[in-house]
């Protein structure tokens, strides 16, 4: 085999020496690789009788050989004449900095560049000269490739964009170019990817250096489209690529409120309200709204963001009745779009009731007047039945308290009308009430007077602090004093309720006390009488005490017996006469007419009486210890005349009743 191909080979060079022809090839070879080029005319050298004596590389950029290699102190008498032998003589040239090797290996020698630059392409010749023989060579062209650095690709504003580009809205054109970085040829690019490639445009610049790529009107399907750019320009290298995927903004495509809760609403129930919405990119934002504000929610996103669901929770009460709950979709990267779906509550819930005083304010009101409760109900139902209690009694029609639809009147309100009055209604729901506190605004009432201390001091003076006890309403009183005893009366007012009282020898002293408020004055006053001195019975048994004031009301009581036995056999037709607003000082005149027994002859009495009386004829004798009221029974003749004078502080007298009887 070995013998055929050398036979071949010394044909070949038989056929270029014969015809003097200097054969010219092409090899490739990739840029930083290894270039290897042969030296086909070193085949004449293996002819018989050829003295071989320098092989040359020369590159055509530069005049002096690239690669000698000098034979000639080589013996090549014989016939095993290699280019490897150890004799040769090797001269790379420094221009390639190390980077020429000769293979001599087999039997035609090669030059190897490693590795190889894109400056070392060109036309290679290997010439070989012989001692006696014309110089044979043969010429190899070197194409160096270079591949291309990488693939970008910009936007519209000549940004390098890479991984995923936009958002981009729906309709869009999407206008993206691809470039080459370096590369000798120049790369071919080429785009390919999951888009659709019938609505697609390319355009290549006319340096074939860059391609755009054009979507006229992105839609919803070109949403995660993968574009790649590939550039390639050899077969002994890779192609580069780089690819970019579009992100779309896409508006949701629906929104639907579910109804998981049974209707109508109940008030007191807790309702989930939920909305889903789908389609969005990014994902939908969900807002819940109740008549215009904006309600707290919770969001959960599924199906890789393509759902999202918001789940609003609510304690219904009866103001939610005929409210609008909105579920509201937006999508925060597209202005102006809203999905929304609403629903309207109905609300089923227990009367709402609001008790109030129609007449009067602060729930107070004063004795003797009228005051209508209002029962106040709100309901969406039909109302079953009302009641009203006062201090958890049922109220019912009378003379004094009346019923009508969802009033409570009451007529000439009393002290004991005061309390909690409440209004009970019932729906198809349940009950409810409410209550109001009516407060009653009353005159001063004596409820007691006490005696907290009693002692007699160093000069034999007897002295009692007395405490006189009102029920009034409002509290702020004016407190009126009066002590009387066998030589004086003495009255003054004053905003405090206890009183010292002094007494010095008397055997008997009284003692009244009565109130003034905003609502008026006291009616009856409070009264204590004090008999005797205080000390001297200090250390009585208690028992000798009580005997002794048996006995006492027991006499009393046979004297007031007798007397109203005498009265009787001498009951005639008695005329009355009630006179109040007398000034100051006339109750002490008419209290002295009453010690005296008699009535003076003034002009003030004579104005009191009846014109047929006679004034020198009238006696009388005082009757009534009310601190408002001086009342005399007068006797003229055979009659008796009954004359009650009432006192009011700055007030002139005047009558008030006169009648026979």
């Amino acid at each position: 085999m070995m013998r055929c191909k050398n036979f071949l080979y010394i044909v070949y060079i038989h056929l270029v020496v014969l015809f003097e022809i200097s054969l010219t090839e092409s090899i490739f070879s990739v840029e930083e690789q290894v270039a290897i080029l042969p030296c086909n005319a070193a085949a004449a050298s293996l002819k018989p009788n050829t003295k071989t004596t320098l092989l040359r590389w020369f590159h055509n950029r530069y005049p002096k050989p690239a690669y000698t290699l000098d034979v000639r102190s080589i013996d090549q008498q014989t016939a095993d004449f290699i280019w490897s032998d150890l004799g040769a003589r090797h001269f790379p040239s420094s221009d390639y900095e190390g980077r020429l090797y000769l293979e001599v290996s087999s039997e035609i020698p090669a030059l190897r560049i490693d590795p190889v630059q894109f400056d070392d392409k060109g036309q290679y010749t290997c010439q070989v000269d012989f001692k006696f023989n014309r110089s044979i060579s043969s010429s190899i062209d070197l194409h160096v490739v270079v591949p291309p650095k990488g693939v970008v690709i910009r936007d519209l504003k000549d940004r390098k964009v890479e991984g995923v580009i936009g958002p981009f809205n729906l309709g869009e054109t999407l206008i993206i170019t691809c470039e080459a970085l370096g590369g000798h040829p120049i790369p071919t690019l080429s785009w390919s990817g999951t888009f659709d490639n019938s609505s697609a445009t390319y355009h290549l610049d006319i340096t074939n250096t860059t391609s755009s790529l054009i979507m006229p009107s992105l839609k919803r399907s070109d949403q995660w489209t993968h574009f790649t750019c590939t550039a390639w320009n050899s077969p002994l290298t890779l192609p580069k690529s780089t690819t970019v995927t579009v992100e779309i903004n896409l508006p949701p495509l629906d929104v639907k409120m579910i109804k998981n809760f049974k209707e109508p609403l109940v008030a007191g129930n807790t309702v989930t309200f939920v909305c889903k919405s789908f389609g969005s990119h990014p994902r939908a934002h969900i807002r819940w709204c109740l008549d215009g504000l904006t309600m707290l929610s919770k969001d959960i996103v599924t199906d890789n963001g393509n759902m999202t669901t918001s789940y609003y929770q609510r304690l219904i009460n009866s103001r939610d009745d005929g409210k609008e709950l909105e579920c509201i979709v937006t999508n925060p990267n597209i202005p102006n779009f809203i999905l929304k779906q609403t629903y309207t509550m109905t609300v089923r819930y227990k009367p709402e009731i609001l008790v109030s005083i129609q007449n009067a304010s602060l729930n107070s009101v004063a004795e003797g007047k009228d005051i209508i409760l209002s029962c106040n109900i709100r309901s969406n139902l039909h109302i079953s039945k009302v009641d009203w209690t006062y201090d958890n009694n049922k109220v019912s029609n009378s003379s004094h308290v009346r019923i009508k639809d969802n009033y409570l009147i009451i007529r000439d309100i009393k002290k004991k009308d005061a309390g909690n009055y409440t209004c009970e209604a019932t729906n198809s729901e349940g009950s409810s009430s409410a209550m109001i506190q009516v407060k009653v605004e009353y005159a001063p009432v004596c409820q007691s007077i006490e005696i907290s201390a009693k002692h007699s001091d160093e000069h034999n003076k007897d002295s009692a602090n007395v405490t006189c006890n009102l029920s009034a309403n409002p509290r702020n009183v004016t407190f009126y004093w009066m002590t009387r005893n066998s030589s004086s009366n003495h009255t003054w007012s004053t905003d405090r309720d206890s009183y010292t009282l002094v007494k010095l020898n008397e055997s008997v002293v009284e003692l009244f006390c009565w109130g003034r408020n905003e609502v008026g004055l006291q009616n009856s006053a409070c009264s204590w009488t004090y008999e005797g001195q205080m000390n001297s019975y200090r250390d009585i048994d208690a028992i000798f005490i009580v005997s002794f004031v048996a006995i006492l009301c027991f006499v009393l009581f046979l004297i007031s017996c007798r007397k109203i036995y005498q009265r009787k056999k001498k009951e005639t037709v008695v005329e009355s006469k009630e006179v109040i607003g007398l000034k100051e000082g006339c109750g002490q005149m008419l209290n002295n007419c009453v010690k005296s027994r008699t009535l003076p002859e003034s002009e003030f009495l004579t104005d009191l009486l009846p014109s047929k009386h006679s004034k020198e004829a009238i006696r009388s004798r005082y009757v009534s210890t009310n601190p408002k009221e001086l009342k005399f029974e007068m006797r003229e003749a055979n009659a008796e005349t009954s004359l009650l004078l009432q006192r009011e502080k700055n007030d002139i007298p005047r009558r008030i009743r006169s009648s026979q009887f």
